[in-house]
């Protein structure tokens, strides 16, 4: 019977200790259009609706990418739009883990020493779910988008109507 309880706290922990976020987010273009990171990195193709879903780690941060025609050699700039994104959510339940982690140490330890075995197991418990809970959000807290307080907009938009032409330059007089 203990050992159902045992598998179902740690199943809760994991749950609530694995979470990270992505950015997701529509880009607008010509269909067909592949649609890369600055490095190069292939993250989406736009469809024939002339939408590309595009969805990377929180973690990562970019001022813009890169989109190339499949008739063309050419990788086009273009730049993401972004706003402000107040996240104070993730740091109040970050401390909130924190002190329940602190309050249900403080109750179980004092009651495994006098032999409150269930009244300790609660408290263990509390511990258990206000660490994973702290160590969650302290996780997303970490993540660029967090620490910075931006999201990127919804819709954004290539460049593809760009002309590129060779420069010409003639010898001075």
């Amino acid at each position: 019977m203990k050992t159902n309880y045992i598998i179902r706290l740690m199943m809760v922990v994991i749950v609530l200790s694995s979470c990270s976020t992505t950015e997701k987010f529509y880009v607008s273009g010509t269909p067909n259009t592949q649609i890369y990171t600055p490095n190069y990195g292939l993250i989406g193709t736009v469809g024939i609706d002339g939408k590309a879903k595009i969805e990377f780690s929180s973690s990562n941060y970019y001022a813009f990418l890169l989109s190339k025609s499949p008739n063309s050699d050419y990788y086009i700039p273009f730049a993401l739009d972004y706003k402000k994104k107040g996240r104070r959510g993730t740091k109040i339940a970050e401390y909130i883990g924190i002190g329940t982690a602190i309050f249900g140490t403080c109750i179980a330890v004092p009651c495994a020493l006098v032999g409150e075995y269930s009244a300790g197991l609660i408290g263990c418990g509390m511990a258990v779910a206000g660490g994973s809970i702290a160590l969650s959000a302290g996780v997303r807290s970490g993540q660029t988008s967090y620490e910075y307080q931006y999201q990127y907009l919804n819709n954004q938009q290539t460049n593809q109507d760009l002309q590129f032409a060779k420069a010409v330059f003639k010898e001075p007089y």
